[in-house]
């Protein structure tokens, strides 16, 4: 859905520029609306809005 390698992912979360997962079992999941808002941010932030 965002396009960045797990290694991206998971080195922003530790910065706190990105959505934490939640733990399902053994895997990881997000929450969508989550990660609409971060990607909604990013536009707003590239095209130099609010």
């Amino acid at each position: 859905m965002v396009g960045l390698s797990r290694s991206s992912i998971y080195a922003r979360i530790q910065a706190g520029t990105f959505p934490s997962p939640i733990k399902m079992g053994h895997s990881s999941g997000w929450i969508e609306s989550e990660i609409q808002e971060w990607i909604d941010r990013q536009i707003a932030v590239t095209r130099n809005t609010s």
